[in-house]
């Protein structure tokens, strides 16, 4: 299980949430299909996929708002502004992505596609009290990103939360990830190769920038490889 991240995907729909395998094991560096099938449907080497492909919509993907929707106040000083930190780097590295999905952060925290909330609770507790529909009940390790989609398999909102433990030092690797995920990048990768190249590494939060292959998935997911 990971240290500083889980991650749960609810599929809004006739049958009600679905909460699937946050990981997939594999070895050594992946051939780019099986990268982006793993990350994006968590299809095992060789296998089918396990979950859906989601994806923001073209229209909506080229301006995609964020915001610190809720701030608790008392988070810690310290983290809340390493996160903030992370956050507007995230902005700043996602938006260099080569005709990729645009980001815009936005003051009015209701109203934003993916909303971020620093809420003060400890690790490996149950959500309550969040005033999202959908996020009440669920139990969070360290940070969580939760999104939504529509029956054409198109998102419709996100949001990410961070408990006060997350360590500052993991805080601006984990914001990219879970801004990365909310994409519709709904699977980690287990796989020490992964550890220092890939923003999806299950085992560690050691890149602030996307590698390589990261790139090539947001690219494909979004019709340009």
């Amino acid at each position: 299980m990971r240290f500083f991240v889980a991650l749960c995907i609810a599929f809004i729909a006739a049958f009600g949430p679905v909460i699937a395998q946050e990981y997939i094991e594999s070895n050594g560096r992946l051939a780019d299909e099986d990268f982006y099938r793993m990350v994006a449907c968590a299809a095992p080497l060789g296998g089918a996929c396990q979950k859906p492909f989601v994806r923001w919509s073209d229209r909506k993907a080229q301006d995609l708002t964020v915001s610190l929707y809720r701030n608790d106040p008392a988070f810690p000083a310290e983290l809340r502004a390493s996160i903030e930190d992370g956050l507007n780097s995230a902005l700043l590295e996602l938006n260099k992505v080569p005709n990729g999905p645009r980001f815009r952060r936005v003051a009015n925290g209701s109203r934003a596609d993916i909303r971020v909330l620093l809420m003060d609770i400890a690790a490996n507790s149950r959500l309550k009290g969040t005033q999202i529909n959908g996020l009440d009940g669920v139990q969070i390790q360290h940070a969580w990103v939760q999104i939504w989609w529509n029956k054409n398999r198109n998102i419709t909102r996100s949001a990410i939360v961070f408990s006060r433990d997350v360590t500052l030092a993991g805080a601006g690797s984990i914001m990219l990830e879970e801004l990365t995920q909310s994409l519709g990048f709904i699977t980690d990768l287990r796989n020490t190769y992964y550890d220092k190249t890939s923003i999806f590494s299950e085992d560690s939060n050691a890149l602030n920038t996307l590698g390589t292959q990261d790139l090539m998935a947001i690219q494909r997911h979004y019709g340009r490889k």
